[in-house]
């Protein structure tokens, strides 16, 4: 689980300018699971509303292998989307693991120096 203070980290940022907090963090949860998944694994996502409706949907996939990144942290290429009625809006993203304590560790949009 992403905590939810931190899923706008893990969200690329012309989605989540465009997105609920809600589906940011359910984008933010199903890349967590992409960051670990065989490449070209696509990941569904979804929101519901109140009513049991599907509310908005995407999908998420790993389009590298896991890399070393430059800061010394393992990072790994992902494919983020948001449906939208005339097309998906897709972004390209780098998470990063990081280690958040307590023996956490996410995977958050790269962001070391």
């Amino acid at each position: 689980m992403m905590p939810p203070g931190r899923a706008d980290g893990a969200v690329g940022a012309k989605l989540a300018r465009s997105m609920q907090p809600n589906e940011r963090l359910a984008l933010a949860e199903a890349s967590q699971q992409a960051a670990i998944a065989e490449i070209t694994t696509k990941l569904d996502w979804q929101t519901v509303s109140p009513s049991g409706q599907v509310a908005s949907s995407g999908w998420v996939m790993p389009v590298s292998d896991p890399y070393l990144g430059r800061h010394g942290h393992i990072c790994r290429d992902l494919r983020q989307a948001l449906a939208r009625p005339s097309g998906p809006l897709v972004e390209p993203v780098s998470l990063c693991r990081e280690e958040v304590g307590g023996g956490l560790t996410i995977w958050t949009l790269a962001h070391f120096p």
